[in-house]
């Protein structure tokens, strides 16, 4: 074989390795040291402790039960999501996740807007509380939810505390939504 097509034959042979993923050749018997180990513990983070929270979750008003929350852990375990009041004329999803060590939720609200806010630590334990960090669709003078305070009470109850802001400052709408979970 000519030195010409041991060279295409060696750049074809690379080119493959490269597109399934493998390494080259000679390479591939070669380990890096303490291969066959456990992987390193992964880091545990806020969104951790609202993953167990996953399910549905009731509210009594006027006097009934009725489903107030439906959760799920989605996106390879990345992001917990409720949707809030699920089927009717006001529903909302919130979207929680990380962002380096915060825990950030996006509030798909039914006013139209989204407000963003951050969490940077429980306050105490069980407590997270999240304070306006951006938005889109916040409207100079309209009102928009800027404060959430979740509270993690036991594996069957929780409280969301949800207070509005205008133009930064506190508006009027405060709502606490006491919640147990359902049993089937």
């Amino acid at each position: 074989m000519n030195r010409w097509m041991i060279s295409v034959t060696a750049c074809a042979t690379l080119s493959l390795a490269v597109a399934a993923g493998m390494a080259p050749l000679g390479e591939a018997s070669q380990q890096p040291a303490g291969a066959g180990a456990a992987a390193p513990a992964k880091k545990a983070t806020l969104l951790d402790k609202l993953k167990p929270l996953a399910g549905t979750w009731e509210m009594t008003a006027d006097g009934k039960k009725q489903v107030a929350i439906v959760s799920k852990v989605t996106s390879a375990g990345s992001v917990y999501c409720e949707t809030m009041f699920p089927g009717s004329d006001h529903e909302m999803t919130n979207m929680f996740h990380m962002d380096g060590d915060d825990m950030v939720i996006t509030h798909y609200c039914a006013m139209g807007n989204q407000p963003r806010m951050r969490c940077k630590g429980e306050s105490a334990p069980g407590v997270f509380v999240f304070t306006f960090d951006q938005g889109t669709n916040v409207s100079k003078g309209q009102p928009y939810m800027g404060h959430l305070k979740l509270t993690i009470v036991d594996k069957d109850t929780i409280k969301h505390e949800w207070e509005s802001l205008v133009d930064g400052k506190p508006g009027e709408h405060k709502v606490t939504l006491e919640l147990s979970r359902k049993k089937d």
